[in-house]
């Protein structure tokens, strides 16, 4: 295959500089917090990133809303709800964990409230010469009703989030790096990008959109009485401690945790490894590595020299209720029986977007085993749950296994869908505490392992449904026109999240009655070129 040439956006950064809480407590209040077992287990995650494009304002009062220094104020008064954001995050002497004893390796925590010390949020200014409407793809239509299809590889939104590395980025290096960063980028159009990136034991999505929600909420109370503006509900969770109190005293069950997970060992995968990953593979030199090694990553599924290209398959609510509806029908399932309702919309998209993948990987024939490792969110899976403000990343990924023949068959009628569905009921609270209590007593720190894997057999799933991310007004009285929850460019990464919506109604008024699928399902697809461009062809 020729080389892909790789699009720019000529990016320009007009000027840097880190800013803090405008409520910035004194330094004898510098306080050192912990992070869960599950913030750690994400550190090497690529960062929480996402880009909201507002197109050109025209008013003064729109045109000052989406100014650098109206932000850039905004930001700082958000940030004094969020300090741990600006704070340093950085390893622990500390081994304790309450109610867990001690783990046998360092631990993760960020410290903050230090007006010296806190390398705070890095927030860059910046210019594009190209006007957006050059920039953003137009969209083909599939030959599924319903079913729109876009390269978005010529709008690498990559380059509107700043090349600034985050705090432990490469597992060692923190001291004064940021652990946030936000690039305000103006186009030449007069349209505007507002990027926001984070380390990810720091944020998930749900975390990540929260924050910009409140300092949305915020920008708009500035904007509607700058000197006075009114106080605002912005009450962010940050206690990490609440995570591992409510997984309780040690499980009754034995033996390895029987939830379908993958569990691929860092450390024993150096035979096979691309040479700029090999460090990942070796132990710390303070590290004891005790028991026995788990199962190797398998390097040969991947190839990561490949080009890899970003496309986004648009869903109409028609075309998603149609694929809902088909695969209900092949399984013989009655709505008078209530067994249909275990069928979710996400569950049949997944499946079909699966089969897609599979089948442009050209392994209709294949009976080796394939997998879809979907991200779950653990607020509302703990007993009692935690609160959609539950800052941090509680988050764990779910092996659904198929083999390769069956997921293409079945994603067509409804028999993939009810794979998904069964393994992700498999975590219940009872099952969820079980596993984070095993993780909170293994003698390796839990980012030695990871619980998904890229390449041929191979898709990871994120979504980012129900978080409202075209909700986001900073005052301007208008929604963005385009969001893109920004994911890494290697071959396996899916994310799926509402389309833009198509009418004015702000998100309380959309949300009585709705369902997150009703202005459309947008599915971020990064694959390597030559099946994406097969997948499309046979769309």
């Amino acid at each position: 295959m020729a080389d892909i040439p790789t699009p720019t956006l000529n990016v320009f950064a007009v000027s840097r500089k880190r800013i803090f809480p405008t409520s910035q407590q004194p330094s004898g209040l510098v306080r050192t917090t912990p992070l869960s077992i599950l913030d750690e287990s994400v550190l090497r995650f690529a960062p929480s990133a996402c880009v909201w494009i507002f197109s050109t304002p025209t008013l003064a009062r729109e045109k000052m809303a989406l100014s650098h220094a109206h932000l850039e104020n905004t930001l700082s008064q958000t940030l004094g709800s969020y300090p741990q954001w600006a704070g340093q995050l950085h390893w622990s002497s500390s081994k304790t964990v309450e109610a867990h004893g001690v783990r046998p390796f360092g631990r993760l925590a960020v410290t903050y409230g230090s007006v010296t010390d806190d390398p705070g949020v890095e927030f860059v200014a910046a210019t594009c010469p190209h006007s957006l409407n050059s920039l953003l793809p137009s969209s083909t239509p599939g030959s599924r009703t319903g079913t729109h299809w876009r390269n978005a590889t010529s709008f690498p939104t990559t380059e509107l989030l700043p090349s600034t590395p985050l705090a432990l980025n490469n597992l060692k290096d923190y001291l004064g790096l940021p652990s946030m960063i936000v690039q305000i980028t103006d186009f030449a159009c007069g349209s505007v990008g507002v990027a926001v990136k984070l380390a990810h034991p720091l944020a998930d999505a749900q975390a990540l959109a929260h924050f910009v929600h409140d300092w949305a909420k915020l920008s708009r109370a500035c904007m509607s009485d700058p000197i006075s503006p009114p106080p605002l509900p912005v009450n962010p969770v940050f206690e990490p401690s609440k995570l591992e109190t409510a997984i309780g005293g040690p499980s009754s069950l034995t033996g390895p945790h029987p939830l379908p997970m993958h569990h691929y060992d860092w450390w024993a995968s150096e035979s096979g490894c691309p040479e700029f990953m090999k460090g990942a593979t070796r132990p710390p030199t303070d590290s004891e590595v005790e028991g026995t090694y788990g199962t190797p990553i398998p390097w040969t599924e991947w190839d990561p020299t490949a080009p890899v290209s970003h496309y986004v398959l648009h869903f109409d609510r028609d075309g998603v209720q149609r694929l809902w509806e088909e695969a209900i029908s092949s399984l013989s399932i009655s709505r008078t029986n209530g067994v249909d309702g275990r069928l979710s919309r996400m569950d049949v998209v997944l499946a079909y977007v699966w089969g897609l993948i599979l089948r442009a990987r050209g392994l209709e024939t294949d009976d080796g085993p394939v997998h879809l490792d979907v991200t779950l969110g653990m607020r509302t899976r703990l007993s009692p749950p935690l609160p959609d403000s539950f800052l941090g990343s509680p988050i764990i990924l779910a092996d659904v296994l198929s083999s390769a023949r069956s997921a293409c068959l079945g994603s067509e009628n409804g028999l993939t869908a009810s794979t998904i569905r069964s393994t992700l009921e498999q975590f219940g609270s009872n099952a969820v505490h079980a596993l984070l209590h095993r993780m909170l007593t293994e003698h390796s720190p839990p980012w030695r392992y990871w619980q998904a894997f890229l390449g041929e057999r191979h898709a990871i799933v994120t979504s980012w449904a129900r978080l409202g991310v075209y909700d986001v007004d900073f005052g301007a009285g208008q929604r963005p026109i385009c969001v893109e929850g920004v994911m890494p460019n290697v071959d396996g990464c899916v994310q799926v999240m509402e389309a833009q919506p198509s009418s004015r109604l702000d998100s309380e008024e959309r949300k009585k009655g709705s369902q997150w699928y009703d202005d459309g399902v947008d599915v971020n697809l990064y694959l390597r070129t030559d099946v994406l461009e097969e997948l499309v062809r046979k769309l």
